[in-house]
């Protein structure tokens, strides 16, 4: 398997599924055969029943969905630690046995075994901490973390600010601050854009492609939403946790960011009386009666705390 291959088909198929073009299969081989015209329709084909059968993605009606680790792995510096665990992230996803083709191979195009087929020792701890993850989130902390530190790390001289601010609490807040002991966020925003583009994806991935308010599905009109506004986070990793987020249309987001309406922890939706005072006729604006407790985690509600708290219009 052709490694460079398989992640550039990952890149294109989810580069493309965020737009309105249901054929994102033609879309992609054009877009690799553009770029290498010894690649064929057929070689792009293999790389995807691969995926399939590795349950690296799945198809949701006309549309692909690309798990948060596959995306990870896709776009990790080759042979990095980064592209090993993303790839044991998903083979734990897979359920197939690791010791197998098609997951052994998959593997193998990683840094995760060493010349005698062991796995490598550096990356046993963070290997452990993802197996004890992988049944909570849609993509593990530690993996999430170490991308988040791999993409800083690229940056240079960056300038922050907020690093007074309090973080959010989280479990693994003494490994978020041993691989990112930066406190606050880079002024420019443009510095984290490549965490945007992976937290939109993760959002994208975790609430199906749609508004879980209105339920619409026109991606142009979805909003990768921050609970705890980007401008508040007191670290980086505050901005690029999928915990907060919320998949948003452009109505509703606005509603969201502006503070005229917000979630209790059991999802149920709070309007503000400054909303109401404007506007008394609420079905104009098509309120679900909750969020899905699926999506409640317990870093999300704690998000959440944080916009009744200090978003919310009273």
């Amino acid at each position: 398997m052709n490694k460079h291959l398989l992640k550039q088909t990952i890149i294109y198929l989810n580069e493309f599924s965020l737009d309105d073009d249901h054929d994102l299969v033609s879309q992609t081989v054009r877009e690799i055969k553009r770029q290498d015209p010894s690649m064929s329709e057929g070689d792009v084909i293999k790389v995807i029943h691969l995926l399939q059968k590795i349950h690296a993605l799945e198809w949701l009606d006309t549309t692909l969905d690309m798990f948060p680790s596959t995306v990870i792995f896709s776009k990790a510096n080759p042979n990095s630690d980064v592209e090993a665990l993303a790839a044991y992230e998903i083979a734990l996803r897979s359920n197939l046995d690791l010791n197998e083709d098609p997951m052994k191979s998959f593997l193998k195009l990683t840094t995760f075994y060493d010349e005698n087929e062991n796995i490598r020792k550096e990356l046993c701890t963070m290997a452990k901490q993802i197996e004890n993850e992988i049944d909570q989130d849609i993509v593990s902390e530690t993996l999430n973390i170490i991308y988040t530190e791999s993409i800083i790390k690229r940056k240079s001289n960056l300038e922050y600010r907020n690093q007074n601010r309090k973080m959010i609490n989280f479990d693994n807040q003494d490994f978020i601050l041993e691989r990112l002991p930066q406190r606050g966020i880079p002024v420019s925003r443009e510095a984290t854009k490549d965490l945007q583009s992976f937290f939109k994806d993760t959002q994208m991935h975790e609430f199906d492609h749609a508004c879980p308010i209105c339920h619409i599905k026109v991606p142009q009109l979805l909003i990768a939403s921050h609970i705890k506004p980007f401008r508040d986070c007191a670290h980086i990793y505050e901005t690029a946790t999928h915990d907060n987020g919320l998949l948003l249309c452009r109505n509703h987001d606005f509603l969201f960011d502006q503070g005229y309406i917000s979630f209790n922890d059991d999802g149920t939706i709070i309007i503000s009386k400054a909303l109401i005072e404007k506007d008394p006729h609420l079905e104009h604006f098509n309120f679900d009666t909750r969020l899905d407790p699926i999506y409640m985690t317990k870093n999300r509600r704690k998000f959440l705390k944080y916009h009744r708290e200090n978003i919310l219009k009273r």
